[in-house]
């Protein structure tokens, strides 16, 4: 499903360069970031009232049918993604994680160490369970007080969300960046990196190719509160 989000305070401060059709997008560099996208100006020509912010996780959606198309009836569209690579650069482009398929033994599964949770009743509804209609279309998030979609919503400071490029879960980060509240937010995906912001070795195609997640992490940390906190 093409998720699509209105973005006008986005798209209407960018600098932009002189109008390109569609087929022709510009590649904008943002500031104070270093997260790049492709803008995709009306075919037509002329000023756009509306932009739209299209973004994925997981696929490549700087060439997105939807962007030439929106583009094409009359809307300006910012297509865009970012990864933070191991060279310390943060680059547009299509984002998977890198880690291999894990399979686990029956036994491990099964045993009481590794395959139960000792929760009580009263455990399990208030952290551990969600009430639902529908388990993809139908949530109640803060039916739970152990629910990051719910108090994601309630955040107004500047906020920072991060995925693990070596692990699972980068589409559920970036959705938790899309409805935070926050006006001043940022997302990334550090490649290569575990849930511990360690190298994934077994992710690995050569040796040492993720050996800068934790020093790459902190200094991207380290400069997005020094450009909002440090004077």
């Amino acid at each position: 499903m093409v998720r699509l989000a209105l973005a006008f305070a986005v798209v209407l401060t960018l600098t932009i360069h002189p109008a390109n059709a569609q087929s022709r997008p510009i590649y904008v560099q943002f500031e104070p970031f270093t997260v790049k996208g492709a803008l995709y100006q009306p075919d037509a020509g002329g000023q756009a009232d509306v932009g739209v912010l299209l973004i994925h996780g997981v696929n490549n959606y700087l060439g997105h049918l939807a962007a030439r198309e929106l583009a094409r009836r009359g809307f300006v569209v910012l297509a865009m993604n970012s990864l933070l690579k191991n060279n310390g650069t943060t680059v547009t482009q299509i984002v998977q994680t890198v880690r291999p398929p894990a399979t686990l033994g029956p036994e491990q599964n099964a045993s009481f160490e590794n395959g139960a949770r000792l929760l009580t009743l009263k455990s399990f509804l208030t952290a551990n369970a969600i009430r639902s209609t529908d388990a993809m279309s139908d949530i109640d998030w803060c039916s739970s007080n152990n629910s990051t979609p719910c108090a994601v919503k309630h955040i107004g400071v500047p906020l920072l969300v991060s995925a693990m490029g070596g692990n699972t879960g980068i589409r559920d980060n970036e959705w938790l960046y899309e409805i935070a509240a926050s006006r001043d937010k940022d997302f990334f995906v550090l490649e290569g990196a575990t849930h511990n912001i360690d190298p994934c070795e077994e992710c690995e195609r050569r040796k040492g190719e993720y050996n800068n997640c934790v020093k790459n992490f902190f200094n991207y940390l380290r400069d997005w509160i020094n450009r909002r906190f440090m004077r």
